[in-house]
């Protein structure tokens, strides 16, 4: 949503961010789930796809007004839903959204900066949502043709270790919200509780890749389109030319320095994709460190490309082994069938995605109780 932000503002359009604060049921997202509106368009998803047309013009409505903030509630299980908006009464849930217009030339305390804040940063964030006395019942009368009454956003954020205000906060409300972004960060979860929603904001993603040849363009592709902060290293300065890896930082560095490279890289996530022997092999020596040399930067997930027998040799290489490094993953990915280059990006992507949420990757259909849940 930053480069739909930037974009708008480099053209002076109005933006509106659209965040759920409030649900109840069974909705399609939960609560911090946003989504950014510039005129018609809608950038993420804050129900199935049935609601962004109706939320895109209350945006309208919002800022022909002239307020900067409004409060929507829709219950998806009502009548009015179904013959206002005729969305067959998809998840039979209630939720409320909050519209805030985002000014022109950005601030760094509004809600899109403190994001990008938080997406630079290598710890994991929170913000507590303050309701407006007049929403804080949640969802009003079904679905509301217009914006309720104009309010103000009330919000605390903890992104690099600092906090930051959006609104006026008393003291004893700021002294409350902090205790439970403590709590919210200790216990890695949103909370709703007493209308006030407390939003975890995990850890951002960091994705190293090694390597980019032809199939590392899908891996980066895919990771990109999750929101990763993606990292490409390779020898070569015309693989790294290609168009398609404009998303992500590339760097250029000879094999021999490899190794370097690789130990001071930050990521969470690390795919050894070089298809050169000698520069995977660099690149596992930086990443996971020889036992002599003591502990490497901590990495949730290691992947390799390639039979599993040859990154045995390269870890024993090392001193090291499988059973002493579990993030160590060949050959990387899940095993969803499929061949080709899409095919294997699909299946790296979702093992690391499911690793980093501590998943196991397993089908929903066999899940006992919310989706949501670990």
């Amino acid at each position: 949503m930053q480069h739909v932000l930037g974009r708008a503002r480099s053209k002076g359009t109005p933006a509106v961010l659209a965040t759920l604060v409030w649900r109840k049921g069974s909705t399609y997202r939960r609560a911090g789930a946003r989504a950014m509106i510039v005129g018609d368009d809608v950038t993420g998803l804050l129900s199935g796809g049935c609601l962004e047309a109706d939320i895109a013009e209350h945006a309208k409505t919002m800022q022909a007004r002239g307020d900067t903030a409004a409060y929507v509630s829709y219950d998806l299980a009502s009548e009015a839903a179904d013959s206002l908006l005729g969305i067959g009464h998809g998840c039979q849930g209630a939720l409320g959204i909050v519209l805030e217009a985002l000014a022109p030339a950005g601030s760094a305390e509004d809600a899109m900066a403190l994001l990008s804040a938080h997406a630079e940063s290598s710890e994991p964030g929170a913000v507590a949502h303050l309701p407006h006395p007049d929403t804080a019942g949640g969802a009003g009368e079904s679905v509301q043709s217009t914006p309720m009454a104009p309010m103000t956003v009330r919000r605390l954020w903890r992104v690099g270790g600092r906090e930051h205000v959006q609104g006026t906060l008393t003291a004893s409300e700021r002294t409350m919200l902090a205790a439970r972004l403590d709590q919210c960060i200790r216990d890695r979860k949103t909370t709703e509780k007493d209308g006030i929603v407390t939003e975890y904001l995990p850890r951002p993603v960091s994705l190293l890749v090694v390597g980019a040849g032809a199939d590392a363009l899908p891996v980066v592709d895919f990771a990109t389109g999750l929101g990763f902060r993606v990292t490409v290293m390779d020898h070569r300065a015309a693989a790294l030319a290609h168009p398609r890896l404009a998303s992500a930082v590339r760097e250029q560095v000879k094999i021999a320095d490899l190794a370097a490279a690789a130990a001071k890289a930050r990521a969470r996530a690390v795919v050894v994709m070089t298809h050169n022997l000698r520069a995977d092999q660099a690149a596992l020596e930086g990443v996971l460190g020889r036992p002599e040399a003591g502990p490497a930067e901590a990495r949730e997930y290691v992947g390799v490309l390639g039979p599993r027998a040859r990154t045995e040799k390269m870890l024993a290489s090392i001193g090291l082994t499988f059973a002493a490094r579990p993030e160590v993953r060949a050959p990387a990915g899940l095993d969803l069938g499929g061949d080709g280059a899409d095919a294997i990006a699909l299946a790296i992507v979702s093992e690391i995605h499911a690793r980093l949420h501590g998943r196991d990757g397993r089908s929903l259909t066999t899940k006992e109780g919310p989706i949501h849940e670990p």
